[in-house]
């Protein structure tokens, strides 16, 4: 499977949906990685934040989704920072 224009197709490339985009569905997504070792952790929030990131342009116009992007963001970076301090302690 591939995505054009954030929308998963198949290989014989139709559409089956458009990608989605909540401040929860990251979240969540992040959490279940963040199951692995502490050397997974970090990586897993880090993809987190470039997926995130490279939602931007798509919501230029919807400003309660970019708040929603924005403030993911937000979140993922104070993860981010929380479990450096742990791991630096």
């Amino acid at each position: 499977m591939e995505t054009e224009n954030n929308i998963v197709v198949n290989d014989e490339l139709e559409p089956i949906q458009p990608l989605r985009f909540t401040r929860a569905f990251v979240i969540k997504h992040t959490k279940f990685f963040m199951k692995r070792p502490l050397t997974k952790v970090l990586v897993a929030i880090d993809r987190s934040i470039e997926y995130a990131f490279s939602r931007v342009p798509e919501f230029e116009g919807d400003i309660d989704k970019s708040n929603e992007v924005f403030q993911t963001l937000a979140d993922l970076h104070e993860l981010r920072r929380k479990v450096l301090a742990i791991v630096n302690f």
